[in-house]
């Protein structure tokens, strides 16, 4: 009776044992999963943006023409010849932008070039 009762117990206990390295093992691979799972996530989708990331990172034309001292007859002149940068739209925008990044790029080729 003893023995049965300590088989029971023994039973009992190797029961929880498997059952927690179970949850433990299944904790980590579910861990795992969902790690990689949000790196595929944020390679593959488009960086969010903040209220004012996107006018830190995009020009307008006036800004573009207080930047260069010019009109915006001469930037559009420069964008249509090809010696600027082409602009950029959003959606079904009227309003263009002009990258940041392309901007700069621009003034070091122009530096090169004197």
């Amino acid at each position: 009776m003893l023995e049965k009762a300590l088989r029971e117990m023994l039973r009992e206990v190797l029961h929880e044992v498997v059952r927690q390295d179970l949850q433990s093992v299944l904790r980590e691979v579910v861990r795992e999963e969902l790690s990689a799972v949000q790196v595929a996530l944020r390679e593959a989708s488009p960086p969010v943006t903040r209220p004012g990331q996107i006018e830190a990172s995009y020009l307008r034309a006036r800004d573009i023409c207080r930047r260069f001292g010019v009109s915006r007859t001469t930037l559009y002149r420069w964008t249509t010849t090809g010696t600027f940068p082409a602009p950029v739209r959003f959606g079904n925008s009227k309003s263009v932008f002009w990258k940041l990044t392309d901007i700069e790029r621009w003034e070091v080729e122009q530096r090169g070039r004197k």
